[in-house]
């Protein structure tokens, strides 16, 4: 009888390695919450992905322009705004990417919002001009009635297939670095 054998001395490394890295994953956590914030980065910048978000209506542009906020992006009016909350966290366990805007689930999965009314306004030649509710209106100020703003979803917290390709090679990557 012909037997083999092969030494496994560099296997058991191996998984004594994977073994460690596994144990201890906020290293690959912290950089997947990374990753996702870049992905929701890339999505304002792109206003979209892979989908083009809905464009904004004429009237949203010409409010805009008053405010002198156009030309602009969509979502991105202020520098303190929603693209710019966009931020990560992590635990040992998990990689999160969100905001603490509230109104950015509106904005994310679209909806209708039910306005009150009572909003103060003055109706010029170059169109209406709405102010604030602080009790001091000129002569003529109207006041809006109850309506509906039905809000498109332009989804910013989606990963496209190429994020997801990246977050899974960040995790082999982590486990296998330096294994050869």
């Amino acid at each position: 009888m012909i037997s083999g054998s092969i030494d496994t001395r560099h296997l058991q490394r191996l998984f004594r390695t994977l073994s460690k890295r596994a144990e201890d994953t906020s290293p690959v956590m912290r950089a997947l919450s990374r990753d996702m914030v870049s992905a929701i980065e890339d999505n304002f910048e792109e206003e979209g992905r892979p989908k083009k978000w809905k464009k904004l209506k004429a009237s949203t542009i010409n409010q805009r322009k008053k405010q002198r906020t156009w030309p602009g992006r969509i979502l991105q009016r202020s520098a303190g705004g929603l693209a710019n909350s966009i931020s990560g966290s992590h635990t040992k366990d998990t990689a999160t990417a969100g905001t603490n805007k509230k109104y950015a689930a509106i904005h994310n999965y679209g909806g209708t919002i039910k306005h009150p009314g009572g909003t103060p306004y003055i109706t010029t030649k170059k169109g209406a001009i709405f102010m604030k509710k602080d009790g001091k209106y000129p002569k003529g100020t109207k006041f809006t009635k109850a309506h509906d703003i039905k809000m498109p979803a332009r989804p910013f917290m989606d990963f496209t297939q190429s994020d997801v390709k990246d977050f899974e090679d960040t995790i082999t990557n982590y486990l296998t670095k330096g294994v050869n």
